[in-house]
């Protein structure tokens, strides 16, 4: 009777375990996923960029006119970026695919912020929040 009670809690006490575990795998690997996700200029959330698990990212943004004024026009574009340490490089793909807008943003708390524009567009401290 004692070994059959020993049994018994026994099979409890690894199908607790198993269960916790799992549930603690399944929470950690969703309650945080890193860098992926949405990254919205708050002046104007049309302007987005989207960094994807797999390594692409897509940015879109509101298209400005030769006065400076900003059109009803939506671009996206289609890129690739890195991660090293803090730093998020985006290399954003041209039109005619030969050539590449590279972007180095900086991760701070849950934003990104331009550091550098190696094609010389785009503003220095530009922020990006990361929407939910």
């Amino acid at each position: 009777m004692k070994r059959l009670f020993m049994l018994g809690l026994s099979l409890v006490l690894c199908t607790i375990i198993v269960v916790g575990f799992m549930s603690w795998t399944k929470q950690a690997t969703g309650a945080d996923n890193g860098t992926y996700g949405k990254y919205v200029f708050p002046e104007d959330p049309s302007t987005y960029i989207e960094l994807r698990p797999d390594g692409s990212c897509l940015f879109v943004a509101r298209v400005y006119g030769p006065s400076g004024k900003p059109t009803d026009k939506i671009s996206t574009v289609k890129g690739t970026y890195e991660i090293k340490g803090d730093i998020v490089t985006i290399k954003l793909i041209s039109s005619n695919s030969s050539k590449y807008d590279i972007v180095d943003f900086r991760l701070e708390g849950n934003a990104l912020v331009t550091i550098k524009t190696k094609s010389g567009k785009g503003r220095d401290g530009l922020k990006l929040i990361k929407s939910n």
